[in-house]
């Protein structure tokens, strides 16, 4: 009698775990999946928050001045995570608008960054991300950068020459500035959640290339700058290959220019 116990019990444990199991599989299949494609926007409206650590509070309230965007925009770091800190600025966004954009503490915005950005926004594909910001190389760059810095290096040159108004990299690089549609931002975090790497901005940017599929674009040029300061994430500072400039107003830019399509990008709108 106990080893029909045993059996039916063994048994019994091997049901249970393959359930969690397939379940698990279920669960992850949902995540590799992208949302469902809203119908375009029939206006493009940019809301924006901040991710922001307190030792750079006079930084956050001069963008703060500068966009016109209240306190209640600022998720402010508690914890020292900075996929937590990340995490509550997207989730600051608001719904209704077409896009959402989070800026981080160190960003020093052109004038009129967001109606700009709304104007220059209409000139990119709907279902695409944006980079306010394309870096030029660090002074002593990462074993990474040594890699990637030269094609980008040659890309930026490119647009230069052209006199482009835009730049379409394969995938996101740089994220002090990053630009989603706000269908998405649910389906993101969720996933994002589910990694195990510190960098932010790699969770968010693996999420639209992994999962969406999709380019990312730099308005050129660049409508915010990186701060002159040493990275609180210790890689190194990086200034924009060119900004557009800090007494300079987006809405004054022409952003229907040539586009330059880096040739590693797979998926053309």
């Amino acid at each position: 009698m106990r080893n029909v116990d045993a059996i039916a019990a063994l048994e019994e444990k091997v049901r249970r775990e393959a359930q969690e199991q397939k379940e698990r599989d279920a669960e992850s299949a949902r995540l590799m999946r992208p949302p469902p494609t809203p119908p375009p926007p029939e206006k493009i409206t940019l809301s924006v928050a901040i991710m922001a650590h307190p030792s750079r509070r006079a930084w956050v309230e001069e963008i703060l001045e500068r966009t016109g965007l209240g306190e209640d925009r600022v998720a402010w770091d508690t914890d020292g995570i900075r996929w937590h800190t990340g995490r509550r600025a997207w989730e600051l966004i608001d719904p209704d608008a077409s896009h959402g954009v989070v800026l981080q503490d160190d960003v020093l915005p052109c004038l009129d960054l967001i109606p700009g950005m709304e104007k220059a926004l209409e000139y990119v594909p709907p279902r695409t991300s944006v980079s306010l910001f394309y870096g030029a190389p660090r002074e002593i760059p990462s074993a990474a950068e040594r890699r990637w810095a030269p094609d980008r290096v040659r890309t930026a040159q490119r647009a230069i020459e052209e006199r482009a108004s835009w730049v379409v990299l394969p995938s996101l690089t740089w994220g002090p500035a990053f630009v989603v549609p706000t269908d998405v931002i649910p389906s993101m975090l969720e996933w994002c959640d589910t990694r195990t790497y510190p960098e932010y901005d790699k969770r968010v940017g693996r999420y639209v290339v992994d999962i969406l599929h999709w380019p990312c674009w730099h308005p050129w040029p660049s409508p915010v700058e990186h701060r002159g300061t040493e990275s609180l994430c210790d890689h190194g500072h990086c200034y924009a290959y060119q900004f557009l400039g800090a007494d300079v107003s987006a809405l004054e830019v022409d952003w229907s220019g040539p586009v330059i399509w880096h040739e590693h990008v797979r998926w053309r709108e």
